[in-house]
Parts: structure tokens; C-alpha cells; sequence
């Protein structure tokens, strides 16, 4: 009686599986299934899927954060869901990368992030962490002309990034005093 039982749960959680599993559109391996023979019949039982996800969060800023994990996938249906809002932007056998876009400053650029005039006058954000000037991002060039000499000078100084609405409001405020190239 008791290996009756056991068959019939393994009968179910293959079924179970197996329906999940044919939902999906990645191929199973050989090496994903085995077969448990129950009351002279066979049911195909899958092992679950191994992935490495690549989840990459693109931040206003245009800094590009990476995670990589490890995943055991019992059902497609819960996988797709626990993703759902990010686009899917690779997928391989054994391998799916998501991307999805993040109305924040990343945490890169709230922990270092400044801004500033290159020698060429362009805004840029860089990273005031350390003695040498690493670029994060170009903007665009500045007429310092028109700018008032304690501007010029905190342009000159660098002016750490405390928040998103701060970031924003700076790229506004010195847009107005950008170089339009004439055509």
C-alpha cells in the first residue's frame, strides 16, 4: 500500500512537472529527466533547470549595475513571473540576461559621483573619489562666459551629487549656459 501511495505522488509530481515544463519554450536535456515506472506504465519525471540569470539595472546617470546568480528552476510559470516588469535582453541554454531601466541615481554615483568642467569646458560627471579624473559621463560644452564667477569656481571644485531631483536640477541649470553648435 505504501509504495502505491508513493508511485501515485510521484505519478502526480511528474505530471505536474511535465505539464509545467511543456509550457515553455527551452528544450529539455536528456540529463533533465527519468523515468519511474508505475502499475506497468512509464512517466517521465524532469529534474529542474540550472540558469545563470544576469540582472542589469540601467540608472539615469547611464551607470549599468550587474548582478549574476545562480538559479533551480522547478516551473517556468513562477521563473517568467518572478521577472516580470525587466525585458528579457539574451537568452541561452543555461543562460538569461534581463535589463530593466531604474529612475534612480545609481549607487555609484551617490557615493562618489561630482560634477564638473573638463579642459574642453564640457560638463561631466566624474568620480571625486580620487586624486585622477575618471570620466563618468560627458554632457555637453559650456560657455563659461555666461556663467557667474562662484559657478565657474564650484564647477571648478566639483559639486558632489547628494540626490536624483539635485542631479536633474544641475543638468537643467547648466544646459541653459550649453554651447548649441550652429549648422
Amino acid at each position: 500500500m505504501r509504495r502505491v501511495r508513493l508511485a501515485l505522488i510521484l505519478v502526480a509530481v511528474g505530471l505536474f512537472v511535465g505539464g509545467i515544463r511543456s509550457m515553455d519554450s527551452m528544450p529539455i536535456k536528456a540529463s533533465e529527466s527519468s523515468q519511474v515506472q508505475t502499475a506497468g506504465s512509464k512517466v517521465a519525471v524532469q529534474e529542474p533547470l540550472e540558469m545563470e540569470v544576469v540582472l542589469q539595472r540601467v540608472y539615469i546617470d547611464g551607470h549599468v549595475g550587474e548582478e549574476r546568480k545562480k538559479e533551480t528552476i522547478w516551473a517556468m510559470e513562477d521563473f517568467w513571473a518572478r521577472y516580470e516588469g525587466w525585458e528579457l535582453v539574451d537568452q541561452q541554454v543555461g543562460h538569461i540576461t534581463f535589463r530593466k531601466e531604474v529612475d534612480d541615481l545609481s549607487p555609484f554615483v551617490k557615493e562618489a559621483g561630482y560634477f564638473g568642467l573638463n579642459e574642453g569646458n564640457e560638463l561631466i560627471l566624474f568620480d571625486g573619489t580620487s586624486d585622477e579624473t575618471q570620466v563618468i559621463h560627458s554632457f555637453f560644452q559650456i560657455d563659461v562666459g555666461k556663467l557667474e564667477s562662484f559657478q565657474s569656481q564650484e564647477l571648478q571644485e566639483g559639486i558632489k551629487i547628494k540626490s536624483k531631483d539635485q542631479y536633474l536640477s544641475l543638468l537643467k541649470k547648466y544646459e541653459y549656459f550649453s554651447i548649441t553648435p550652429t549648422p
